[in-house]
């Protein structure tokens, strides 16, 4: 656990005192025990909305604009983490029933930065969320270039947020995750199947177990119709985050195409 200096838990404190909070469970008693807790960090109780599925959520996100929200995964009408494309300028933490990598790996597919595990135990949940607010207070430059790369490829400005993507690659060569978004964004502008093979073969080179160059590279090699090397990205993705059935039926058909019967 991070030990915080007396500044740092002013300064988190100031900005829940006056931050508008979203938290969004399906559960109520989930929702109540959020919401006392972070009062207790000074979160105003007036600027706290709960929602108890994504439905109330977007209606909430809208009419109210919040700087803040948790969400749990797993709602009934859907996963909270898509929310995280409504919330561009929020604090968007969310809140995962276990440490399962198939959940977190969902997760960071959908570019969620901040996780908590349910049921909520005070300690961490103040770490985590005095973390998130620090870093969104005082990011770092490169940090400050990398998420305005993210926003841009959210709302459509692919061409920008590459270019501000290969210029964080410049600073940080080591980062997968660099790579990994430079990747996506050569799928949405259509450029040529071996140059974004290429992109995250070498985010893997960094990481390889990335999630998502791992699923970049699988869906390249299939759409280039490299069915056994596809297959073998897919393994690896199956073998790491085994939780997730629908790779694990897509597995099965693979290993079905390129022979791979002793799997």
């Amino acid at each position: 656990m991070k030990k915080f200096s007396e500044s740092e838990i002013t300064s988190c404190q100031n900005f829940l005192a006056k931050t508008k909070i979203l938290i969004v469970d399906d559960e109520l008693g989930g929702r109540l025990a959020l919401k006392s807790s972070l009062s207790s960090f000074s979160a105003s109780h007036l600027e706290i909305k709960l929602a108890n599925n994504l439905a109330q959520a977007r209606i909430e996100i809208k009419r109210s604009n919040p700087s803040l929200v948790f969400s749990s995964h797993i709602l009934e009408d859907g996963f909270g983490s898509s929310l995280i494309k409504e919330s561009t300028n929020s604090i968007f933490i969310l809140a995962v029933q276990e440490n399962s990598r198939a959940v977190l790996s969902h997760a960071i597919e959908n570019n969620v930065d901040h996780f908590i595990f349910k049921p909520y135990e005070r300690v961490s949940l103040q770490n985590i969320l005095y973390q998130a607010i620090l870093r969104h207070l005082n990011p770092s430059p490169s940090m400050k270039q990398f998420e305005l790369g993210k926003a841009n490829l959210r709302t459509g400005l692919t061409e920008e947020a590459l270019r501000i993507f290969l210029e964080s690659r410049k600073l940080n060569q080591s980062a997968a995750e660099t790579y990994a978004f430079i990747g996506l964004c050569l799928e949405e502008l259509g450029k040529p199947d071996h140059e974004i093979e290429e992109t995250f073969s070498q985010g893997l080179l960094r990481s390889p177990h990335h999630f998502k160059c791992l699923n970049g590279l699988y869906r390249t090699l299939l759409r280039r119709d490299k069915i056994s090397e596809a297959y073998l990205s897919l393994k690896k993705i199956v073998l790491q985050y085994p939780e997730n059935s629908e790779h694990l039926i897509e597995a099965i058909s693979l290993a079905l195409k390129s022979r791979n019967y002793q799997d």
